[in-house]
């Protein structure tokens, strides 16, 4: 989603509703070397209504770190947990705080992680898009092209990021008292 798009949705949102809190909730790359792929993590000041709901349910207290693009290398992972003391990098959650800050409204980020610290993602998914940070297809598949042999990496790391996406799922419902669908 990205920064500019983030802003842009959050506005529009409180433009239309005046919700109680808001949760940024998503995927997040693994700057702490001991968090596995599908653990939840949040961050929320307390007291932030969900809390206790969100830890109950498995989610682990962190820091993240909102970043303008997306960490793609292990060395730029590295970098970040070096530079900015976070367990996680994700490119929205700064931005919606800041806005709830300036509103008034409670906030939390609750993210599992979609890549941990040690790994490099399949592809540089930052070069794919376009300035509105859009998937461009066209891209996707040149890439692919060029380099055929990784994409066997792409389809595993689908198939695990859905399992990871499960897990965030069977978090929040459980923050919330629901059923994960």
């Amino acid at each position: 989603m990205g920064h500019a798009n983030a802003h842009r949705a959050l506005v529009c949102e409180l433009a239309q509703s005046a919700p109680a809190m808001v949760v940024s909730s998503g995927f997040a790359g693994g700057l702490d070397p001991s968090l596995a792929v599908g653990q939840v993590v949040m961050e929320a000041p307390e007291p932030f209504p969900l809390w206790e709901s969100f830890r109950k349910a498995g989610a682990i207290p962190g820091r993240f770190h909102c970043s303008p693009s997306i960490a793609a290398t292990r060395q730029t992972k590295a970098h970040l947990r070096e530079h900015t003391g976070a367990d996680a990098v994700e490119m929205e959650s700064g931005i919606i705080h800041e806005a709830c800050r300036a509103g008034g409204l409670p906030c939390a980020t609750v993210r599992v992680i979609s890549d941990d610290a040690h790994e490099s993602l399949p592809l540089d998914f930052g070069a794919l898009m376009d300035l509105d940070m859009k998937l461009k297809p066209a891209r996707l598949a040149l890439a692919l092209c060029r380099r055929p042999w990784r994409l066997p990496r792409l389809i595993a790391f689908h198939w695990r990021i859905q399992r990871a996406a499960g897990e965030l799922a069977r978090v929040l419902a459980a923050s919330c008292g629901q059923s994960a669908p």
